[in-house]
Formats: structure tokens, sequence, C-alpha cells
């Protein structure tokens, strides 16, 4: 096998050649991945390599061939919280390159890496349109923990008076809660309050068999998230739902628009504590965000959402709404251990 050498890239310092051969590798792994969206513009996705929350430590590493990268690593580790020693990772390896030996190497550097950073587990992803990387992580070993659906709604076919049907029966069944719009920013006062609703959320949603731990984020990470996402150039929209009596946030839904498709919007989480559920408050905030981003761009024509397959109840009101899946994404772990035995 040809001998290849991995080099460290810190997109920070990368010269704009170096930049525009980042970006010609990931719209060919992006169209595979993803072959019925249009390409990123240039601009709008150099701007997302290169800003990210101050929570997260980025890593990279790349392989290059006569001048282009022909595969990737990355790691995506959190800087606070529980799960530090769990951090995201993938590999990407151009089609012309595989099965000689290189998605190996890359491993062998991501937990060489990893090891270095106190890490124990990582996480993969993969696609269901791009089935080598399933195959590779299976043939490593990894352990398949989850799957989720990428639905789309197309906006022609949304229902606007069964929006409307849901607003008016929630505002009847919760007298009790109120409705508030957020864009861009968690109010200072509100962040705490905030914080522990998502927390709640965080905690609950279907995780499958991943080895998580239970996990506190804390209000300086989601400010500095969403920072991150306005610094990019992202439009945010955050609805959330409170609980007049107490003050309480009982409910939260977002949507963003990132740009790279200027036809499409993206679904964000949702979730309702377990207290205030079954009120309808979950589909008041979903139609009633739906509506207004809609309103305010009517140039939109798909919305994309992503839910874990075991997730039931936010299935059930998206299928309501219209959305169709069109692929999945599989999340996997395996642990560095299991990976230095396979690579023994």
């Amino acid at each position: 096998m040809k001998k290849y050498k991995i080099e460290r890239y810190d997109e920070q310092k990368a010269t704009e050649k170096k930049l525009k051969a980042y970006y010609d590798f990931f719209m060919v792994i992006l169209a595979e991945a993803r072959p019925d969206e249009p390409k990123r513009p240039y601009d709008k996705f150099i701007k997302q390599v290169l800003i990210h929350s101050k929570s997260m430590l980025i890593r990279r590493w790349v392989i290059w061939e006569e001048g282009k990268i022909i595969a990737y690593a990355i790691i995506y580790k959190a800087l606070d919280g529980e799960n530090q020693h769990f951090p995201e990772v993938d590999i990407f390896v151009l089609p012309a390159w595989r099965r000689q030996g290189i998605g190996r190497l890359m491993l062998a550097k991501l937990n060489e890496e990893c090891i270095k950073l106190k890490c124990t587990k990582l996480e993969f992803s993969t696609f269901s349109n791009t089935p080598c990387g399933s195959e590779f992580l299976s043939e490593i070993g990894a352990e398949k923990c989850t799957t989720e659906y990428v639905n789309q709604l197309e906006v022609k076919d949304l229902d606007m008076k069964l929006m409307d049907t849901w607003i008016k029966k929630s505002t009847e069944r919760a007298t009790e809660y109120e409705i508030e719009l957020w864009v861009d920013s968690y109010p200072e006062s509100e962040l705490e309050g905030f914080t522990k609703l998502y927390n709640d959320f965080w905690n609950s949603i279907p995780i499958g068999s991943f080895d998580y731990e239970y996990e506190e984020l804390t209000p300086e990470r989601l400010k500095n998230e969403m920072e991150s996402k306005v610094k990019r150039g992202w439009k945010n929209w955050i609805m959330v739902a409170k609980f007049k009596p107490s003050g309480e946030y009982a409910g939260f839904t977002g949507i963003y628009y990132t740009g790279f498709n200027p036809e499409m919007l993206n679904q964000g989480n949702t979730g309702v504590s377990a207290e205030h559920r079954n009120k309808g408050i979950g589909r008041w905030l979903k139609a009633a965000l739906t509506k207004h981003v809609l309103n305010e761009m009517p140039e939109v024509t798909k919305i994309r959402s992503e839910n874990d397959v075991t997730n039931k109840p936010m299935l059930n009101i998206n299928n309501q709404m219209g959305f169709k899946p069109i692929y999945s994404e599989s999340y996997w772990q395996i642990t560095t251990k299991e990976v230095n035995d396979y690579l023994k």
C-alpha cells in the first residue's frame, strides 16, 4: 500500500488555496450523502468551518494528493459537561481512494489523538446514502446505537387550516400558558430558566444504546452555541411556552436558516417538560413558529427535520404536518480500547 502522510489541518491558519481544497473535498462528500441538495455557497460554507462555539474543541486532519484533499478526520469535543470523554468524530475518504487502507490510517490517528485528550469512547455518524460508512464501522466492531430519519416537509403541502386549528385548540386547553418568540439570542434574564427546561429535554430524548452520562448543559454553553450560529450568518427563531402561575418554562421549539439552500429551513429541537405534556403545547409551538417564519420568509419551499426513529410523539406531530422521510442517519459508538484492539 502506498504510504500517505496525515497532516493537521488548522482552518484558522489555512491559506485561501487550502480552504478552497477543503471546500472542493466536502462538495464531493455532500453530493454523495445528500444528493438532493444544491451545492453550498463557498463563502457561507467556509464561514461555518472558521467559526464554532467557544464551548467546543475542534481538531482536523487531512491527507493531500497532488494538491487536493483525499481524506479527512475530525474530533468535535465538548469542553464542559459530563461527556467530555465521548467526542463526536468522523472520517471521510473520496470515493476513488476507498478500500485502500486510508480509512484505517485515519482511524488510528483519530484514536491516538482522542486518547491524548483523555477520551475513552468515540461517536461516529453515517448516512444511508453512503453505505460504505456503515460497512467500515461494522468492520471495526462499532455498535450502531440509534438511527434518525431526515424528514422533509414541502411547504405547498402544509395545511395552514390544521395549523390554525392546533393553535386555537391549544390556547383553549392551555389557558395558563403563554408563548414568546426569541430571535438570534436568549434573553439574559431568561437564560437560566430556559437552560433548566433544555436540560429536561436533553436528558429525555431517545439515545438508543449510547453510553452517555446524564448531562447538565450550562447557560454559557447554550449562549456560546447560539452566538456561533449567528456569527456564521444563520438566522435562529426559538418559541417558548411559559407556565404563567410559576413563571417556569414548559416547552420550546426552534427553526433555523443556514443560507446553504435559500429555499430551505431546518426544524430544530422541540421539547415539552413532562409535567406540562398532553395539553397540545408541542403542536401549539410548532404551528405558531412555522407560520411565523414562513410569513417572514415566503421564498422557503421546504423544511427539514431530524427525528429518532423511536421518538413516536414527535414523529406523530411531524407526520400530521406532512413531513416525509427522505433518508436516514445512524449513530455509532466504540471505545478507544476497542479501536486499539482492532488496529493490532
